[in-house]
């Protein structure tokens, strides 16, 4: 997804799924 509309920032942003995706939510696809 390019953005975390309707998607929870903590449920989202997994630090132990993405932790190299956590400053550049937008560039998660």
């Amino acid at each position: 997804p390019a953005s975390i509309e309707g998607i929870s920032k903590t449920e989202y942003l997994k630090p132990s799924q993405f932790p190299q995706h956590c400053r550049h939510v937008t560039d998660v696809t």
